[in-house]
């Protein structure tokens, strides 16, 4: 009689799905609900994904230093997915440019991030001292092409685009997707500022202490 039972018991107890965590698997037992990100996905983690796209350092705001972090992921081979900010699958120059025109909206060249690249990024750059000494530089030292140093190659990259004293409202769709513009230097303004920055160069050449 009680293998009867038992065999009754077996038959009418409700499969149990082992693979749900939310199953209450007995009276004192208490269901663990599956860890999930603020995406509600249950997988990745804010090292892979931001609150805020390219707000890689968390600080609520899109800044300098973010494009930094970025810089350097691209120079690394990085290829962490928080860093593909175009999904295209690499994370590579056009993410880059991405962060810049798609969501900072501004332009290649504006040290100080107000939105217009012009003069005042140029005095900016000359103020931090790292110009052309092959120092260790960010962006708002003048790497603008994000190889780690700030030089004439950085000028020549900006001036690829012809923003020079443009607006924000003023990206075209192109630019938005990362694409340059030909390059043409027609701008007497930017001209005029590379004359600047070759003859700052130069200088600091004919200063340094010669040996014979």
């Amino acid at each position: 009689m009680q293998i009867v039972n038992l065999l009754m018991v077996v038959l009418l107890t409700p499969p149990v799905n082992l693979d749900d965590p939310t199953t209450i698997l007995g009276s004192n037992e208490i269901a663990v609900e599956p860890l999930t990100d603020e995406f509600g996905s249950g997988s990745g983690s804010e090292d892979e994904f931001e609150r805020r796209p390219g707000d890689f350092n968390h600080d609520d705001r899109l800044s300098s230093d973010d494009i930094d972090i970025l810089s350097r992921a691209v120079l690394k081979g990085d290829s962490s997915l928080r860093f593909d900010l175009n999904a295209d699958g690499k994370v590579n120059e056009q993410d880059r440019l991405y962060w810049i025109h798609s969501l900072k909206r501004t332009f290649v060249g504006d040290s100080n991030l107000d939105g217009v690249f012009d003069s005042s990024d140029h005095i900016a750059v000359q103020q931090t001292g790292k110009f052309g000494t092959g120092q260790p530089a960010g962006w708002s030292e003048g790497d603008w092409n994000g190889d780690g140093v700030a030089d004439l190659k950085d000028q020549s990259y900006a001036a690829k685009f012809k923003n020079y004293e443009k607006r924000p409202n003023s990206i075209p769709s192109n630019l938005t997707m990362g694409i340059p513009e030909p390059i043409g230097l027609s701008l007497l303004g930017l001209g005029a500022v590379l004359i600047l920055m070759g003859y700052t160069l130069l200088r600091r050449h004919l200063d340094r202490p010669h040996t014979a």
